[in-house]
């Protein structure tokens, strides 16, 4: 799934007004101002996009959370003996002995008699789907025991080494109106796809931004992108009072 940036009509309104008004104001033309606040939002939207902030430090940190939440979303059978053997020590042996003769039926029924609390299902590896599922929530919501704990190992390797790759689509557009400036490196690193795009002249110059990555929106929900918005319309009317102001103060400075 790609992502084409399309805002609520109004706020990209409110948006448009602001950044035309800092062109005016400044002395600008609009080409000078509009791409490098887009720039910006990419920069902005990065941010949002998890893992969250600019996540300053090494990647290795990141890595190892990735796949420790992995490893909660589909624990291994030595955790799911163990949490029913805190329950019952006699169901766990049995409970491994039907994992080792991958009897999956008698594996459930042991499991949702002494923790069901857990939420896990017996079943074949999904290729991360319930992973990517609970991937924006805090609590883990269902767990997956999936004999045969290699693919998981695999998939929490392969997931883990792109961390930031999410945030690396939004990186790889920024650089095509200017610069990755303010997005981490970890993010900046991966070549993610992603596009900047600038069309047209004077009142019928665009941008848009594109992130290509796959399943972005397991990274970015709507409202943390329509958040990364209002920041930037913020940011812009912020850097409009400035130039404002100094305005006032020269012209007040001219006629002392």
């Amino acid at each position: 799934m790609s992502m084409n940036m399309k805002f609520d009509p109004r706020s990209q309104a409110k948006m448009n007004q602001a950044i035309s008004e800092l062109a005016r104001e400044s002395g600008k033309t609009l080409k000078e101002v509009l791409p490098s606040q887009m720039r910006l939002l990419a920069t902005d939207l990065a941010y949002n996009t998890t893992p969250k902030g600019k996540t300053k430090g090494v990647e290795i940190p990141n890595m190892r959370d990735v796949k420790a939440r992995i490893k909660s979303i589909y624990p291994s059978a030595g955790i799911v003996i163990y949490w029913v053997k805190s329950k019952n020590e006699g169901a766990a042996g049995s409970l491994a002995s039907y994992i080792e003769l991958k009897k999956r039926a008698k594996a459930q029924a042991i499991i949702d008699k002494y923790i069901p609390e857990k939420k896990v299902t017996v079943g074949g590896f999904d290729g991360g789907k319930l992973h990517r599922n609970n991937s924006r929530s805090k609590s883990i919501k269902s767990r997956l025991l999936v004999f045969g704990y290699t693919r998981v190992t695999s998939y929490a390797n392969k997931t883990a080494k792109k961390v930031g790759y999410a945030k690396g689509g939004f990186a790889t557009a920024a650089r095509m109106l200017g610069g990755a400036r303010g997005i981490p490196s970890f993010a900046k690193r991966q070549k993610a796809p992603g596009r900047g795009i600038v069309t047209g002249s004077g009142k019928t110059l665009s941008v848009t931004l594109v992130n290509d990555v796959r399943h972005i929106r397991d990274s970015l929900s709507k409202a943390d992108e329509v958040m990364a918005l209002k920041n930037r319309e913020l940011m812009v009317g912020k850097v409009l009072t400035r130039v404002q102001m100094r305005k006032v103060t020269k012209t007040m400075r001219k006629y002392k």
